[in-house]
């Protein structure tokens, strides 16, 4: 097994902390011993380093049992030269508000054409400890702006599967119908520029603030082809974005949901027309 070591700040340490867990887990590692080894091993330190490590925990078995972080072809580092390129549209936050078709939407309004006729749906008000359930959209509609977490893609059972620890899971989630694209990396701006330079190759419905410091951008690609929708995801990584949200089930921000202690996290930019294909 090859673990490369931590890099420096702002070069992909959240990235690194992902796939190593990965890599430990497809060893065999335990999550006590993988969590010593990225607290040993990680430039971070503190309430940081400690937030990233769980999720990179939280997450990595989801991935490592869908396949992709195994696969044989590896995900490319960030390309510094691509990257700024992709920075030089002059988008950034507020102008991706002023280009939204629908301005000021809320979770009650978006989440519907989101997500029509009804389906099961995973949301939460946690991840840690998880306090989340999959209901049908309707029930959760009155409490949905509540709610910090929403797995982006209809899940088919409210069961937790044999031998499973939650209802959030791939064997419960249904097809893909939207890839979300996120990073840890760059501010808010950045990350704005970089998602509506993106939205040349897949259909940009939905860009939600995390109340903090990254946007998160939801592209349709429901009806595109696997592999499709990896190079898509690839050409995200090598600007930056995390490669975590390919895995179906990874919940990702409410959209128009609460961040405790951060605020409202807002629909930036929502263009229902793009469900469709239309850009």
């Amino acid at each position: 097994m090859n673990i490369s070591p931590c890099p420096a700040e702002g070069q992909g340490v959240n990235r690194w902390t992902f796939t190593t867990a990965c890599s430990l887990f497809r060893a065999g590692w335990s999550e006590n011993q993988i969590r010593d080894y990225l607290h040993q091993h990680t430039i971070r330190a503190g309430s940081q380093a400690d937030a990233e490590i769980a999720r990179a925990i939280e997450r990595a078995p989801q991935w490592v049992k869908q396949g992709a972080a195994s696969s044989c072809k590896k995900w490319p580092a960030i390309d510094p030269v691509e990257r700024q390129k992709a920075l030089t549209n002059g988008v950034g936050v507020e102008e991706l508000r002023n280009a939204s078709p629908q301005k000021q939407a809320r979770a009650v309004q978006v989440l519907p054409i989101l997500f029509p006729g009804n389906p099961l749906i995973w949301a939460a008000r946690s991840l840690r400890p998880e306090i989340g359930d999959t209901l049908p959209l309707q029930q959760w509609l009155p409490v949905a702006e509540m709610q910090q977490f929403i797995v982006p893609n209809p899940m088919i059972s409210r069961q937790i599967a044999h031998n499973g620890k939650s209802k959030r899971c791939l064997t419960n989630t249904g097809p893909c119908v939207y890839l979300v694209v996120e990073s840890d990396s760059g501010t808010a701006g950045e990350q704005a520029a970089i998602l509506w330079h993106l939205a040349h190759f897949a259909p940009l419905v939905l860009a939600v603030h995390s109340a903090s410091k990254s946007v998160h951008g939801w592209f349709h690609i429901a009806g595109r082809s696997e592999e499709d929708n990896r190079a898509f995801m690839e050409y995200a990584v090598l600007l930056g974005a995390d490669l975590a949200t390919f895995v179906k089930c990874q919940p990702v921000r409410m959209p128009g949901g609460h961040r405790p202690g951060k605020g409202k996290q807002e629909i930036l930019f929502f263009n229902p027309n793009a469900i469709g294909g239309v850009q």
